[in-house]
């Protein structure tokens, strides 16, 4: 029996995971996104300062991610599902 459903790891590996590692992007230049309007804000996320980073810069952030994952994974205070099942909005 074939369904169109994306198998469970698939559907609750990464794509939860993502939800974290953009919230740990978003924390680590928390202070300077506040300081910009709409447009520098847009302009900045699409062209992240990550160029010299290194393997280290990433597993810190990776790191980070999982444990906002680990504390926060299931509580329905800051995450709601959308319609689509399979993504996040983060209520901070």
């Amino acid at each position: 029996m074939k369904t169109d459903k994306p198998p469970q790891a698939e559907e609750n590996g990464f794509s939860a995971f993502h939800l974290y590692v953009c919230a740990a992007f978003l924390v680590k230049w928390s202070e300077k996104l506040q300081r910009m309007d709409f447009q520098e804000v847009m302009m900045f996320l699409q062209a992240l300062p990550t160029r010299g980073w290194t393997e280290k810069d990433i597993e810190l952030l990776l790191s980070e991610a999982f444990i906002w994952q680990s504390l926060f994974k299931g509580s329905k205070a800051h995450v709601r599902q959308t319609s689509g099942g399979n993504s996040g909005v983060l209520n901070l």
